[in-house]
């Protein structure tokens, strides 16, 4: 079993009000760096105000499919994360899982997000496009 890695200090990385494209591109492949060593990754939020739509789009949906993860939830855990903060990461993650089905051809195999919230919904879209 991967022991799981020092938590990432979101602050640190990208300020009190997390915006740019860039910058979540940096955390992005951070957390993927962590992922190949641990199981699961910390993202620490403490003292964090604010994340754009945008920054959680390039952030997490990126990070999701070019990893082929599942759910964000099966391997970070948003630690100290604001109501709002988890607002803004689970409706940018939700708005990518009704927009497409991937089939993630790089790594040679298939791979159908599923989202947190709904996930018996999005299991219908599914079987119909099947």
């Amino acid at each position: 079993m991967l022991k799981e890695a020092t938590p990432i200090i979101f602050r640190d990385l990208a300020g009190i009000n997390a915006k740019s494209r860039f910058s979540a591109a940096n955390i992005r492949r951070r957390i993927a760096s962590r992922l190949s060593v641990s199981e699961r990754v910390v993202i620490d939020f403490k003292g964090v105000q604010t994340i754009s739509r945008d920054f959680a789009e390039e952030c997490f949906i990126k990070l999701q499919s070019q990893n082929c993860i599942v759910e964000i939830s099966q391997v970070a855990e948003l630690r100290n994360a604001s109501p709002y903060i988890h607002t803004i990461v689970s409706s940018a993650l939700n708005k990518a899982y009704l927009e497409v089905i991937v089939k993630h051809k790089d790594l040679k195999k298939d791979c159908y997000f599923v989202v947190d919230q709904k996930p018996s919904d999005f299991r219908k879209i599914l079987e119909n496009q099947l």
